[in-house]
């Protein structure tokens, strides 16, 4: 703490810069590390999901346990409904009664029904279709506005589709989401390694990389499948020191960023290094790392913002000239408000 008059309570308190200890990282490839191994986990994710989004074009929907299925016999009305395929993955059909639907296409369901049929029909006339789709749902959780099971329709199933039908983020939520992916083998109907039905590790997604609202960036599709569960998490806080109008512990707004957290602590004082704002993250084991980061560059130049993460600590100090000078002039002030009073 440096003080102009001696004995003078109410000095203000000198921030420098560079706080953490030389036993942690200064490097940007540590700091960044985080989002490094996100991005290449996303990367790998979006590899494997195009190769069964385009198996999945090929080939068509099949049944699932839970699905409405509107099954029409023509000039036979009694035959004629929406039947619900049972948890044994079974319908049941008048006249002929089980069926197996579990698994199956439309067609394939038809050609069966109508085969079945021919015992008491003379060439059977049946359409299928699939009415409501139940058994192939992903979970939305967290942040949304109507959390749940969501059903993975024919020419729905993206990520931002799904969010949008779960009514949006909340006004806690974060700029981000993870995505729990369920493991998907190669063939479903050969699942025969012991890794079958493993969750895959969790891939965080940008919203900003989502709705491709990222400078100059263009949005990224994530195919989703059964069994996918998207968690939407609250911003969480970080922590706010040094030369703002109101340090401490601010929520995360939905744009996470050193900006954002900076005007949330109420903007910097007069005597703030701007030049020299410095960022400091968790890295794992114990470890921390920390990034300098110019606030004027993003100001005045439009250079790019980073994204926050929950618990980052963020600390603006001062600049040894103009804290001396607020220093002075808050002394003098105090020195004007006592003979006022007096």
């Amino acid at each position: 703490m440096i003080c102009i008059v001696a004995g003078w309570s109410g000095c203000l308190r000198f921030v420098p810069a560079r706080t953490v200890s030389n036993e942690n990282s200064h490097e940007e490839s540590d700091f960044f590390a985080i989002e490094k191994v996100e991005q290449d986990e996303l990367q790998q994710l979006l590899k494997e999901r195009a190769e069964l989004r385009n198996r999945s074009i090929e080939s068509a929907y099949r049944i699932g346990a839970g699905d409405v299925i509107d099954l029409r016999v023509f000039d036979v009305p009694e035959v004629t409904g929406a039947v619900r395929v049972r948890p044994d993955g079974m319908i049941s059909v008048p006249l002929i009664g089980d069926v197996t639907a579990l698994g199956r296409t439309e067609e394939e369901l038809q050609r069966d029904i109508v085969w079945r049929l021919r015992r008491f029909i003379v060439s059977p006339t049946v359409t299928i279709a699939v009415n409501t789709y139940e058994g192939s749902k992903v979970s939305v959780i967290g942040e949304v506005v109507k959390p749940g099971a969501y059903p993975l329709r024919q020419g729905s199933t993206s990520l931002v589709q799904i969010l949008s039908e779960a009514g949006g983020r909340t006004a806690r939520a974060a700029s981000h989401l993870v995505l729990l992916p369920v493991f998907v083998a190669e063939e479903r109907s050969n699942l025969t390694s012991p890794e079958s039905g493993k969750n895959r590790p969790s891939v965080e997604i940008d919203l900003d990389d989502l709705l491709g609202t990222t400078r100059g960036g263009d949005s990224i599709e994530v195919f989703l499948v059964a069994g996918d569960t998207i968690v939407v998490p609250e911003a969480g806080t970080v922590q706010v020191d040094g030369e703002v109008a109101k340090p401490g512990s601010h929520s995360l707004s939905s744009k996470e960023s050193i900006v954002g957290a900076i005007a949330a602590a109420g903007g910097v004082t007069y005597s703030a290094d701007v030049e020299r704002v410095e960022v400091i993250r968790e890295v794992g084991n114990g470890r921390k790392a920390s990034l300098v980061f110019n606030l004027q560059d993003v100001a005045l130049k439009n250079t790019k913002d980073i994204r926050l993460r929950n618990g980052d600590v963020v600390r603006v100090p001062s600049a040894r000239g103009r804290f001396a000078t607020r220093q002075v002039v808050e002394v003098l002030n105090r020195v004007f408000n006592v003979n006022v009073v007096q």
